[in-house]
């Protein structure tokens, strides 16, 4: 094999996973300088249970749907680099380093070095890739975590060393303890490996591994408990987004580089499906092209990947829905790059014109929008880019009109960034319902409506609000004129002793997490 064949593996292969590394970190600097984007929703509720103590911590997941070694991490992430946007996603950009590294060294060690380059190249610049490193969220925790995890479990079926069950027993332990999905990981790991062996012997050292990590879980099963009974208010809104589609427009999302906008209606997905016919394509040229060595990887990962996006699919068609686009499924994106850039290179290798030029045809949007910017009015995301800027205006506007020591009373989801860019300059936060004190991150109007007398919870919150108020101090509604939030303001309109302006501050631009709702500002002080 001549230097000119494979320049990659031959030409300074100890310098290519650096070059990459620093690639991934310049398009972070570029995504968060360039096209900044402050906190939205989840990264907000990150950032408060990262100021909180661990005890807080766990106490506050009990109204959360998940575990709590990211938010562990963060908190001791904070307490080192502090709490600016760049510091608290530049742990993200860490882990997805890691993956980066993880994806390569895995891609090297079970199909080849110019395989490793390929697919460490398309994670790099993927969007949804660079969209999850700018984000104060548990995702590149999750891929770091299975890339390994996935390594280790062929290389026990390989070699059958302690080292290697061990390792799996530990990045398992670690993956259920980042996010519930990992349970499938988990799931999809151990059915797999029933394709390399049926050496009983083997299958039960594996089955011991997993049982492990189940053990170390038993002590959060208390709090997973109480999450359970509050799914209603947590995770209800999932079954809103879900479409039995889910998986088709998870392919139609990896293959075309996100380009297509996840939030849009379902349909829209039949618009994509001619690109989707380069799948197929893909996959047998890597699996026709393959040495039979590459083949056993190559299929092992291709059932990975698909229990991994129809195990969560099945689960919300017979159950409960949890299948959520491009939060589900990416924990499968790797494992598909890494069996699509064997086909790509055999692509190349064939030196066929409209192959290499349907490989760049590839690359080229996936590249553009990863530079441009993911989640901006540029990028491929151009709703929640609106949706990401009217949070913080928000709280800009209150804490330029306001004084230290006003109340700001949130309602929706408004609170975690509202409080993330006020509570540091004084400003004093509640919530409405009240019991959103502890739910920040999830609401489920239906569920209100339906269970509490919302007029006494109004009026709870109005005395609560009062009860904060010092004098001269005002008082800062955030609301949106919902039918919920209705009976707060008919409780603040009819408090004799507050008076406020007659006319909302607003703008259409004003949202919070519903994509084009209309949010606004009510301003009111003491007579």
């Amino acid at each position: 094999m001549s230097s000119d064949e494979h320049p990659v593996e031959q030409r300074n292969p100890a310098l290519l996973l650096p070059t990459l590394l620093c690639l991934q970190a310049l398009l972070f600097l570029i995504d968060h300088f360039v096209n900044f984007k402050p906190l939205w929703v989840d990264e907000g509720y990150s950032a408060l249970l990262a100021r909180r103590s661990f005890s807080e911590i766990h106490q506050a997941l009990i109204y959360d749907a998940g575990p709590p070694l990211y938010y562990d991490l963060l908190h001791i992430w904070r307490a080192v680099f502090g709490e600016s946007e760049l510091a608290l996603r530049s742990m993200s950009l860490l882990f997805g380093m890691i993956s980066t590294i993880f994806i390569y060294q895995f891609a090297k060690r079970w199909l080849s070095p110019r395989t490793a380059f390929f697919a460490a190249l398309i994670w790099v610049v993927h969007p949804i890739s660079l969209f999850y490193l700018s984000q104060a969220r548990n995702y590149t925790l999750l891929i770091a975590l299975a890339i390994w995890y996935a390594d280790r479990l062929l290389a026990y079926l390989h070699t059958q060393k302690l080292t290697d069950l061990l390792q799996i027993a530990l990045a398992l332990m670690l993956s259920v303890y980042n996010h519930n999905i990992a349970w499938y990981v988990a799931m999809a790991g151990g059915l797999s490996s029933l394709y390399f062996t049926r050496d009983w012997k083997r299958i039960g050292a594996l089955f011991a591994a997993h049982v492990v990590p189940v053990l170390f879980y038993l002590p959060w099963l208390p709090v997973m408990q109480q999450q359970l009974a509050n799914t209603e208010m947590t995770t209800a809104w999932i079954k809103d987004v879900w479409t039995p589609f889910a998986p088709l427009i998870s392919i139609c999302i990896f293959t075309i580089g996100s380009t297509l906008n996840h939030m849009t209606h379902a349909w829209t997905v039949f618009l994509m499906l001619p690109l989707v016919v380069i799948w197929p394509m893909v996959l047998s040229t890597s699996l026709k092209k393959s040495e039979q060595k590459e083949k056993h990887t190559i299929n092992w990962l291709l059932l990975l990947s698909s229990l991994l996006l129809f195990g969560p699919w099945l689960q919300s068609i017979l159950s409960t829905p949890i299948y959520i686009i491009m939060r589900t499924d990416f924990i499968a994106l790797p494992f598909v790059i890494i069996v699509v850039s064997v086909g790509f290179i055999q692509w190349m290798d064939a030196k066929r014109f409209w192959r290499v030029a349907a490989v760049f045809a590839l690359l080229f949007p996936v590249t553009i929008y990863s530079v441009v910017g993911v989640g901006s009015e540029r990028g491929p995301f151009p709703e929640m880019g609106n949706s990401l800027v009217t949070e913080k205006a928000m709280a800009d506007y209150i804490k330029r009109q306001g004084n230290p020591g006003d109340v700001v009373v949130c309602t929706d989801v408004s609170r975690p960034v509202t409080e993330y860019y006020l509570s540091p300059q004084g400003f004093k936060l509640t919530s409405f319902p009240p019991d959103m004190n502890q739910q920040l991150a999830h609401y489920n109007s239906d569920w209100y409506g339906e269970n509490l007398d919302l007029e006494k919870e109004a009026l709870k919150s109005v005395h609560t609000a009062k009860k904060m108020m010092k004098a001269n101090a005002a008082l800062w509604v955030v609301s949106d004129g919902s039918p919920v939030n209705s009976h707060l303001e008919r409780a603040l309109q009819s408090d004799a002793e507050l008076f406020g302006s007659a006319n909302p501050i607003g703008s259409p631009r004003m949202g919070v997490r519903m994509l084009g709702a209309r949010m606004y500002i009510l301003r009111y002080e003491q007579r």
